[in-house]
């Protein structure tokens, strides 16, 4: 009998020490990535000083972009890029129909993946041959090529930054190559420099204009843990489409669908039809708002994230309906990509501080700066200073996208 009992106890305690064993490798394995984030994070500020440090020593503080404050951050921009000399310019997107040679390093999405990263490898547009104006028109050459190729470039970038922030005597041999000014980073030299869009969206409410402002999650491949705008996306290809497809509204629809209403999350996006979106209630709703005036989609300016080399733009998307925030503002839950997001005054203190603050990535700082001067030319701060929301004017056009666009499913 007693050998009996010390059996059992053995069996019990071996099969309980196996679940410890593991729950204890789990917390290690968790505490890990995030000492690993909080390292990252922590170089990430150190790696942006030096960055805005080497392009004024280049000559090119004048195209860093200043927030109201003053301050440089690291975005480098030209005035005819941005609002308001941009209003009433075309931007034109032509295609290059082979895809970027740019090399991939396995080494560095290992790196990021350990740091808990949620990442693939999707299709998106990298800047192609460069950017040409005219008085009318900003012409963009794009090619395609693989999110792991911008990651390859971004990453290289970044961790140059860094040793050079730590060691004078290393020398920013890739940067110096490839990016060294706003003239050679918009030269399309790198071959991966992504096509992103971050957007503004404000929302009039019976006490003035609102903006959403979200914090993002640690897991999120770009500005893990710092205040972003919210939708952030990348332009992805729709490969069954004829040959210059391009919309950033419709990229904008598929990104709130994913990120604010959360309802058919794309974690495997071959499965989906590149059009699921459309069917979602909310997403006729604003396509329903847009045709009737009382939703407007502005494109406000473009530049680069000077640590990563990224071709960003900033754009607008402002909802004069009362009503629409009253009920969808509700309804919107958020995904993974964001631990928080929250609704800020536009006329606040608070987005003032979201503006100036070091916790918000630099693309997303001069998004909210962007749109906040284009809210004020049309009157919404004081609107909102006031607590009132009265409607805004449809603006001139201040872009347009590419000859070839599809027009939306089920539209004539």
């Amino acid at each position: 009998m007693v050998n009996a009992i010390s059996a059992i106890i053995s069996l019990v305690a071996g099969w309980y020490g196996r679940d410890l064993l593991q729950f204890v490798r789990t917390l290690w394995a968790r505490g890990t990535v995030a000492r690993r984030r909080r390292l990252f994070e922590d170089k990430r500020s150190v790696a942006l000083d030096w960055t805005i440090q080497y392009y004024r020593d280049h000559g090119d503080e004048e195209f860093l972009f200043q927030l109201p404050s003053g301050r440089r951050i690291a975005y480098l921009s030209r005035p005819s890029w941005r609002f308001p000399e941009l209003n009433g310019r075309t931007l034109n997107f032509m295609l290059n129909h082979d895809r970027s040679d740019a090399p991939l390093d396995r080494k560095e999405i290992a790196r990021r993946r350990r740091l808990g990263q949620k990442i693939w490898n999707g299709d998106v547009y990298f800047l192609d041959t460069g950017i040409g104006e005219g008085e009318n028109f900003v012409r963009l050459r794009v090619r395609l090529g693989g999110y792991f190729q911008y990651l390859t470039l971004s990453g290289l970038l970044y961790h140059e930054a860094l040793k050079c922030a730590r060691s004078p005597r290393h020398q920013p041999k890739h940067r110096d190559r490839l990016v060294s000014t706003l003239a050679r980073t918009q030269s399309g030299l790198a071959r991966a420099q992504l096509l992103g869009f971050g957007v503004a969206m404000v929302f009039a409410t019976p006490t003035g204009w609102k903006i959403l402002v979200q914090q993002r999650a640690h897991e999120a491949g770009v500005a893990g843990g710092l205040q972003a705008v919210i939708p952030a996306y990348v332009i992805e290809p729709i490969l069954d489409r004829e040959a210059g497809y391009f919309d950033p509204f419709r990229d904008f629809l598929r990104e709130i669908s994913e990120e604010l209403y959360s309802d058919r999350h794309q974690e495997n996006p071959e499965r989906l039809h590149p059009d699921w979106f459309y069917e979602l209630d909310s997403i006729q709703k604003i396509i329903q708002l847009k045709g009737e005036g009382r939703f407007l989609f502005e494109v406000l300016g473009f530049g680069f994230d000077a640590l990563t080399a990224e071709l960003h733009f900033a754009a607008i998307a402002v909802v004069t309906d009362q009503s629409f925030a009253e009920h969808e503002l509700r309804k919107m839950n958020r995904n993974w990509e964001a631990t928080g997001v929250r609704l800020v005054d536009v006329a606040s203190e608070e987005m003032t501080r979201v503006i100036e603050s070091e916790g918000t990535y630099p693309t997303s700082a001069f998004v909210f700066a962007c749109a906040r001067e284009w809210l004020t030319a049309h009157g919404a701060l004081d609107a909102s200073a006031a607590g009132v929301a009265p409607g805004i004017p449809e603006p001139e056009t201040t872009s347009a996208p590419v000859t070839g666009q599809a027009p939306p499913p089920g539209s004539s």
